[in-house]
């Protein structure tokens, strides 16, 4: 499967000036898939080492200089280490703690060696007490799961790709397109991003064994629960990653994760899942500037999680006929919708960033507002509504409008793409007036780009 990431770190093969890469991303999202492709692309060999299919590994980063390092790799592997040529996968790192500090190393004494390692749960080695960060001496990469555009080409619709990410808003090429997307979309939501589901529906065009592939790596995070650092109780953390999924797209109260335990230990719990990288906080802001994130109330957030395949899955939905069926969209109150939505907008933000996604709320006893997802745009700040289907009421979108003196917002629904003029009476001394661009749900990725292009 082609991934963009792969662009990416072509590109970085190439680079005169490049640091040894660490790649981070909950399980079985395709890291390892992906450098082995790299390999294959940009070099003449590969040597692979997996930390936790070969533990006596570890005992070869004793010594921290690549000097050292690298004959006894090569004794071991029986394969030559060649700047230039070979390309160094350290997989499984976060077995091996002593290899992340080597990768300072690396980068120092042996700039010309091409160097990737890549591991789950690396955020609890990370923050380990007295563990010594490379700082400025490794690129940290993110990778999640596919996103609908790769989707598409694992499914062998790359020309259709290819005219979502060249989409404009002053077009209207992807009308006649828009029901047949529109299906692609609904199987995707249902697949989900997860590698080894996209693989098997292409191979076997079946919702069942993608079902089984899916509860297989849902059973694998709630193995990995024992891995987790720290003294919370095993089963805690397993209430609480069962029951995230059922608050997709709303405030997370702790009482409904368990009411029988305290919130700071509910609350650790759940960081503990947004370290794994299988869930993540989607902050209140107050929108009042830039940067969103420097205006976030710590205390009010949804989660989002992994992968909205995974999410249908863990909330047990029987999908056999779902595919061609318009109430998807619908299901869990149109918590599905949003949960695609914030997964297209965390893939579109590049690798290198530190991933993270904002919303706004008003909490008044008779005047509440909520705005699903708030991004930016250069130096402008724009709102996101996301409606499962082609209307709905915008009255939260036009009050944050209002509100922040701006004049664009963003709809996302299943209707087709337009730009229309808005002008509402809030009330009787109130009136909004600006630019709502609607768009379909498949474009939720191509909406930074849009926005900018604007």
């Amino acid at each position: 499967m082609k991934r963009a990431a792969l662009t990416f770190l072509s590109k970085w093969t190439q680079s005169p000036i490049r640091k040894p890469i660490l790649l981070r991303g909950a399980r079985q999202v395709g890291k390892t898939h992906l450098v082995r492709q790299l390999a294959e692309l940009e070099f003449e060999q590969l040597v692979e080492i997996n930390f936790e299919k070969n533990p006596d590994f570890t005992t070869f980063f004793d010594d921290l200089s690549p000097g050292e390092i690298i004959p006894l790799l090569e004794a071991r592997t029986r394969q030559q280490i060649v700047p230039g040529k070979t390309l160094l996968f350290l997989d499984e790192i976060q077995m091996c703690p002593r290899a992340i500090m080597a990768l300072r190393y690396f980068c120092e004494d042996m700039p010309g060696l091409h160097v990737v390692a890549a591991g789950s749960l690396l955020d609890f080695v990370l923050a380990q007490e007295g563990f010594s960060v490379p700082v400025g001496r490794i690129q940290y990469l993110q990778l999640g799961p596919l996103n609908f555009c790769e989707f598409l080409v694992a499914m062998g619709e790359d020309r259709l790709a290819e005219q979502i990410n060249l989409f404009d808003p002053k077009s209207s090429k992807l009308n006649p397109l828009h029901e047949f997307i529109m299906t692609w979309l609904r199987r995707f939501i249902i697949i989900g991003g997860m590698p080894e589901a996209v693989k098997s529906f292409r191979d076997t065009q079946s919702y069942e064994n993608v079902d089984q592939i899916k509860e297989a790596i849902l059973t694998t995070y709630r193995d990995d629960f024992g891995k987790y650092r720290g003294k919370l109780d095993q089963e805690l953390i397993r209430t609480v990653f069962n029951g995230i999924t059922g608050l997709i797209g709303e405030k997370v109260k702790y009482t409904r994760l368990d009411r029988n335990v305290r919130s700071a230990k509910v609350s650790e719990a759940l960081n503990l899942l947004c370290r794994a990288g299988v869930v993540t906080k989607i902050h209140h802001t107050s929108a009042n500037g830039l940067p969103l994130g420097a205006q976030i109330n710590s205390k009010i957030f949804k989660p989002l999680f992994l992968d909205v395949g995974l999410v249908l899955r863990a909330l047990g939905l029987d999908l056999a006929n779902f595919p061609e069926s318009q109430s998807l969209m619908t299901t869990n109150n149109g918590a599905i919708a949003e949960q695609f939505v914030g997964q297209e907008l965390l893939a579109a933000q590049p690798l290198w960033q530190d991933r993270s996604l904002h919303y706004w709320v008003r909490e008044q006893k008779s005047s509440s507002a909520e705005v699903d997802y708030v991004l930016s745009a250069g130096t402008r700040i724009y709102p996101i509504e996301v409606k499962a289907g082609t209307t709905g009421h915008l009255r939260s979108l036009l009050i944050f409008l209002q509100e922040k003196g701006l004049h664009w917002g963003v709809r996302l629904g299943t209707g087709k793409p337009q730009v229309t003029k808005i002008k509402h009476q809030l009330s009787s001394s109130e009136t909004v007036s600006g630019s709502l661009l609607s768009l379909p749900l498949y474009l939720a990725g191509q909406v930074p780009r849009i926005m900018k292009e604007i």
